[in-house]
């Protein structure tokens, strides 16, 4: 209702959770919103080619820090949209990847959206920021090296502290 005449918004929710039916009878009737169901890694790589945002929907007060929604969304180059009041929300604004609603309130996440999807170029700038920060620290390659760095320096240290 809120969103009505934006036909420029469509929200496509994948995976087979358990309140799915739940949603699904809600949503009836809904042209923009689509259920999937479970999809695999080719079908997921191309919702997320075609996706503009990323939605990260948590209940009040879920304590998920990172979830790996996050690492997904960045390695897509997606902005992210999510209602996590922690490290997540930090990570947004702090490196400008996205932005927080909070939980539960409908006309802040309809305010966010709108903020997000009615400014081309900050979204734009916002996906690019996305993969370069996914890029520059968070990739398995980046990981890994950062790893093999600290676990050197770990064992360097043993050596010289025995």
């Amino acid at each position: 209702k809120l969103l009505k005449g934006r036909d420029d918004i469509q929200f496509i929710f994948t995976g087979d959770g358990e309140k799915m039916d739940e949603w699904s009878k809600l949503a009836q009737g809904l042209d923009n919103v689509i259920f999937t169901g479970w999809v695999d890694k080719l079908g997921l790589s191309y919702l997320s080619r075609v996706s503009t945002i990323g939605l990260m929907s948590y209940k009040k007060g879920a304590p998920q820090g990172l979830p790996n929604k996050v690492f997904e969304y960045l390695s897509a180059g997606l902005p992210i949209l999510s209602s996590l009041q922690t490290e997540t929300k930090k990570l947004l604004e702090n490196e400008h990847i996205g932005l927080t609603y909070v939980a539960d309130d409908v006309k802040d996440f309809i305010f966010n959206l709108k903020k997000l999807i009615d400014n081309k170029e900050e979204l734009e700038c916002m996906g690019g920021k996305a993969i370069s920060l996914f890029e520059t620290k968070y990739s398995s390659a980046i990981i890994y090296e950062n790893m093999i760095n600290y676990f050197d320096k770990e064992i360097l240290k043993d050596k010289v502290d025995a």
